[in-house]
């Protein structure tokens, strides 16, 4: 069951980039805004999960993996509930920006809890 659930953490970030990525002709709609304002939520996006997986690591070493994981993953709903929301395309680039940090811990920590509790040699196979 962990194992289940540590997939489904990993998924989140790159499932939302999939799902979203349909949907850009439509904001731009929406929005009144051009293709290129709103392509920068899908940079914002890969920038802050880029970006945001150097720091999970060593904050998840200091306050506990699952700590730091059920923080991101909230943080992540919370900023798609944003997005949804949004009144405008600048509100929207801000969540998403949160949403890639919050989608970055499932991607970082799911790997490292799967080796906390596997040991290098099992978890690899």
């Amino acid at each position: 069951m962990p194992i289940l659930l540590l997939v489904m953490a990993s998924a989140v970030g790159p499932l939302s980039l999939n799902i979203f990525v349909p949907s850009m002709p439509g904001l731009a709609e929406y929005f009144s805004t051009n293709d290129a304002t709103v392509q920068l939520t899908l940079t914002v996006f890969l920038v802050a999960i880029a970006v945001s997986q150097l720091f999970i690591g060593p904050l998840s070493d200091r306050f506990g993996r699952r700590r730091v994981l059920i923080g991101g993953l909230t943080l992540f709903v919370m900023a798609s509930l944003a997005a949804r929301l949004a009144p405008d395309i600048g509100s929207l680039i801000t969540a998403r920006a949160f949403q890639g940090i919050g989608g970055a811990t499932g991607i970082v920590l799911s790997r490292a809890i799967v080796r906390d509790l596997y040991g290098r040699d099992r978890a690899a196979s």
